[in-house]
């Protein structure tokens, strides 16, 4: 068999500014045969702050407010303005009739005039470069718009300080971007009915045909920052679109009927939806309760039991619901439904946590807090509250109710542990302290600057991150027959044998804007010089990542030509 060699060229294009319907390019870097495809650039973004509202953040949000310049130079500087930017914040739980209970969980806030006068009553829930031209700034005028972009998230940052005691930041984010919860009017025709009817979907390959959406767009990078000095108690009851049935209930009702000694009322009001049948999907009420409230045992739990062990933390006696861990919803619960939103989440997805660090015992085990002190072994059991046994393991319980994890900061924060591993889960695509890098993104550290300016330099290495689809042919030149040839395992990682380069251009309208200020056109870009490939990176389907050292430049085209050599065998 005789081997020939021929050189095809994949050209791409990554535009900054396309009105067009668009590929992505982990779907268009998968062609043999050559093509011209258009693309868009990672230049819209979807960023929504979640920030704690308790009486411990007055400063904190002070601080975001005031240094969020730091953060927000790179959509004026680095991309020239290119970025098509939304904007929101929600809380981690506003106070409605006590400070336990929240109201409107989830729901992105306007203004809170009674504790800013200084802002505007009517201000928009989700700021964009169009709502600062409504807000007086001309299109041209980048000095308006980033003050205005300033002061309108001063005005939604600082949320106040009558939160609820009990933070639930993960269920805030949850509620915030799910169809059922109090924005799903900002998601257009994104949101469509559920596999059983029981409500809506967010459709991550949504192509909208008469309502596009505000916020939450299919093509955007989307980035969650966490901003807290407590840790998340987010449980199943507080989900408007809760999976099981037997969370339903309201935990304000729950409780109540428990402080008043009436059982029966608290059964009745758990049971209930059972009986509908548009939520009991057999139509049996009896095996729905069951399937719920059944233990790994084969005991049916009665049904009180059964809500506070799957939906909620028992409230009374308990200033903190970390010693009610096994009652809140599982952080992977949160991770699923975050990754199901994007159709390339390795790609579209950033989490970050301005949160306190974690309490480290010994230099390496977590502090713990547990309510059951008997099932663990080694524990030392402590009546803290005379309604429960708690205990800490690792000997840590005279340790306890406040352990202050800013250790030699003027700051105080307690270990945010779930937040840290929530935003672990999500690898290099996570920003924030944990045990293995424990940096200075955090609560702790008084200077938000240096938090922020992580924030900002995290975005504008995603803007330049691309997934390949399938890993392009690897050739080098035998160095015995001179003749080209496949790579074998060990030349395959490296980079260079994958021969990519890159050509960005400005196209006619950013050149009359004076938008793009390329030195030359065009300009080659080149493996360590402009660019780098990462050829075995996990997160990858293919294994195969193109980094842009500069995100592209605003109004300019990028094309990226994969020199994808193919060896084809005679027979």
């Amino acid at each position: 068999m005789k081997a020939l060699c021929r050189l095809l060229s994949l050209l791409l294009v990554i535009s900054g500014c396309n009105s067009h319907e668009v590929t992505p390019l982990d779907q268009a870097l998968s062609s043999s045969s050559e093509q011209r495809i258009t693309i868009a650039a990672k230049t819209k973004l979807d960023i929504l702050f979640v920030v704690d509202e308790s009486e411990s953040m007055n400063e904190e949000q002070v601080r975001l407010a005031e240094n969020f310049a730091t953060f927000s130079s790179f959509i004026f500087d680095d991309l020239n303005n290119g970025a098509d930017y939304r904007l929101a914040v929600v809380s981690m739980g506003a106070s409605g009739t006590n400070n336990i209970y929240p109201v409107n969980l989830g729901k992105f806030v306007t203004s809170y005039p009674e504790n800013n006068p200084e802002c505007p009553a009517n201000l928009p829930s989700v700021i964009s470069p169009q709502t600062l031209i409504e807000a007086g700034c001309a299109e041209s005028d980048l000095a308006c718009q980033q003050e205005k972009l300033g002061e309108h998230f001063s005005c939604l940052a600082k949320v106040g300080t009558e939160g609820i005691i009990f933070e639930k930041g993960l269920e805030a984010m949850r509620s915030a971007l799910s169809c059922n919860g109090p924005n799903g009017g900002f998601f257009g025709d994104c949101c469509i009915p559920d596999a059983i009817g029981q409500g809506l979907v967010y459709d991550p390959l949504c192509r909208p045909r008469n309502l596009p959406p505000q916020f939450l767009r299919p093509d955007a990078l989307l980035m969650v920052v966490f901003i807290t000095d407590e840790d998340d108690c987010s449980t199943f009851a507080d989900a408007p679109d809760t999976p099981f049935l037997t969370c339903r209930a309201s935990p304000e009702t729950i409780n109540n009927f428990i402080d008043a000694n009436n059982k029966d009322g608290a059964i009745q009001e758990i049971t209930q939806f059972y009986s509908n049948p548009s939520l009991c999907a057999t139509g049996d009420p009896q095996r729905c309760y069951e399937a719920e409230c059944t233990t790994a045992s084969g005991n049916i739990l009665d049904p009180v039991d059964c809500y506070f062990s799957r939906c909620s933390i028992r409230v009374g006696g308990l200033n903190d619901c970390r010693w009610q861990y096994s009652r809140l919803a599982p952080v992977s619960y949160y991770y699923d439904f975050l990754t199901s939103l994007k159709a390339r989440p390795n790609e579209q997805i950033l989490v970050a946590n301005i949160a306190a660090p974690g309490i480290l015992i010994n230099g390496s085990t977590r502090l713990s807090f547990s309510e059951e002190a008997s099932s663990i072994a080694g524990c030392t059991g402590q009546n803290r509250t005379g309604s429960f046994d708690m205990c800490c393991p690792n000997g840590q319980c005279n340790a306890i109710d406040d352990y202050n994890s800013c250790v030699g900061t003027e700051s105080s924060g307690y270990s945010s542990w779930r937040y840290i591993d929530f935003m672990s889960m999500f690898g290099d695509n996570g920003l924030g302290w944990n045990e293995s890098r424990q940096d200075d993104v955090q609560i702790c550290n008084p200077d938000l600057n240096v938090a922020l300016r992580a924030l900002k330099d995290k975005v504008l290495e995603a803007v330049g991150t691309y997934c390949v689809a399938r890993r392009p042919s690897c050739l080098v030149t035998d160095p015995v027959t001179q003749e080209a040839r496949l790579c074998d395992e060990i030349e395959a990682e490296v980079a260079s044998n994958y021969q990519l380069r890159l050509k960005q251009v400005c196209d006619e309208t950013a050149i009359a804007a004076g938008t793009c200020d390329l030195m030359e056109s065009p300009r080659y870009l080149s493996l360590g010089n402009g660019f780098t490939l990462d050829v075995n990176d996990p997160t990858c389907t293919s294994g195969v990542r193109v980094q842009l050292d500069d995100p592209p430049p605003a109004g300019s085209t990028t094309e990226i030509e994969l020199l994808q050599t193919i060896v084809a065998l005679d027979e």
